[in-house]
């Protein structure tokens, strides 16, 4: 009986643990924005690189993150991206932590913010902690991926 445990334990222990699935490039999805309007990877930029930030309005990672970017706003600006914030939440929510959080981000004119209540971006980009970021080139291919740090915004500051 003992081997036999012994036997089993040993092969949880050692089987393989399959991690996220990195997606590669651009999959499909349908979401809304936060005028209620629908928006697809269709409407991603073609003419320019994307950063897609997907969080969460209640995590507190992504409150520092927001807090810092709200700080850095002139930054952002300038830079030749169009930055998409995928709320995982609903509609209020989402205004609510932009309006307290990060009101100056919402002045960027190269920010779209888009909203997944039901969770489709997350199941399709295999999110697995908030936030969590995606550089996307023009030609949707996956440059960077960054994962549940409120420093994972860094990126986004140090583009030139």
């Amino acid at each position: 009986m003992k081997t036999y445990f012994f036997m089993i334990a040993l092969l949880i222990v050692s089987s393989p643990i399959k991690g996220q699935e990195i997606v590669e490039t651009l999959p499909t999805f349908f979401l809304k924005d936060i005028d209620g309007k629908m928006f697809t990877n269709e409407d991603i930029s073609n003419l320019k690189s994307s950063y897609i930030v997907y969080f969460n309005p209640e995590c507190g990672h992504c409150e520092t993150a927001f807090k810092k970017l709200n700080k850095n706003v002139e930054n952002l600006d300038l830079k030749q991206v169009v930055f998409y914030a995928i709320a995982a939440n609903t509609k209020e929510k989402t205004d609510d932590f932009f309006k307290t959080i990060a009101p100056e981000v919402l002045k960027l004119k190269n920010l779209k913010i888009l909203l997944d209540e039901d969770f489709i971006f997350a199941n399709a980009f295999n999110v697995g902690s908030y936030p969590t970021i995606y550089f996307y080139d023009p030609k949707s291919k996956e440059m960077q991926r960054y994962e549940g740090s409120e420093d994972v915004l860094k990126p986004i500051l140090e583009l030139n």
